[in-house]
């Protein structure tokens, strides 16, 4: 049929995390298209509609989009028609909490549109696909064992930076395996600025260097003091 147009949700199945926005590509296979309108699924309790990023054919031309409830609708036309096979546009969501594991399903719903001329339109028979997105939440495990070494400045002759080293965390919540996490080094100030925790670092790396010490302390002082708070929290970088 000449008249069909087929929509096709790309990648048709992508992993992700929780705390990263997704993208779901339109891509629509046409015949002497000249208008089209789309409705497409998504779970708008769990998720919102971030952006849409039109494609980037010189004959495509893409409508402010509207969304109601758990649908979107894509308006759009062509000028001249159009043949063939281009990317509409691209749907970027972020889940609204993101702790914990999610699957769903961003879908194709139903279409209309017109082929041929404004003396002799011809309705457009859609048909499309679904998208699946499997995303990982579940927090890795603290990381243990976490020591603190001030490094010793002979030209100044005081602790003058620190050393910090910590256990690799391999494993989430649950218990599933988790690869190559990213290390965030967190500071507290407990003399100036109680209760404002800053982040001086990330690494990947189960060590951190961290030069900025406002105050110092001599060699063999046997006062103790609790200057601060340092923290490592582990973030995934993969599904």
């Amino acid at each position: 049929d000449d008249t069909a147009c087929y929509v096709h949700l790309s990648p048709g199945f992508q992993r992700g995390l929780t705390c990263d926005p997704f993208t779901v590509s339109l891509y629509a296979t046409f015949t002497d298209a000249r208008n089209f309108d789309l409705q497409i699924s998504y779970d708008h309790s769990e998720f919102a509609l971030v952006s849409v990023t039109p494609g980037t054919h010189p004959d495509l031309h893409i409508l402010p989009h509207d969304t109601s409830e758990n649908i979107i609708t894509i308006d759009g036309f062509f000028h001249p028609n159009f043949t063939g096979i281009t990317l509409l546009c691209g749907l970027e969501f972020m889940k609204r909490e993101m702790i914990g594991d999610a699957v769903t399903e961003v879908g194709f719903i139903a279409g209309q549109g017109f082929s041929g001329t404004a003396d002799l339109p011809e309705a457009i028979i859609f048909s499309g696909d679904t998208a699946i997105i499997d995303l990982e939440g579940t927090p890795p495990l603290a990381p243990m064992e976490l020591v603190i070494i001030p490094q010793y400045s002979y030209a100044r002759s005081i602790a003058d930076s620190v050393f910090l080293r910590w256990n690799s965390v391999r494993f989430d919540v649950d218990g599933d395996t988790i690869i190559n996490p990213e290390y965030h080094v967190v500071f507290e100030d407990r003399y100036e600025n109680y209760g404002l925790i800053d982040t001086v670092g990330i690494t990947m790396d189960t060590f951190f260097y961290d030069d900025f010490i406002k105050y110092y302390f001599w060699p063999y002082d046997s006062m103790v003091v609790n200057a601060g708070v340092y923290r490592i929290h582990a973030k995934r970088t993969q599904p």
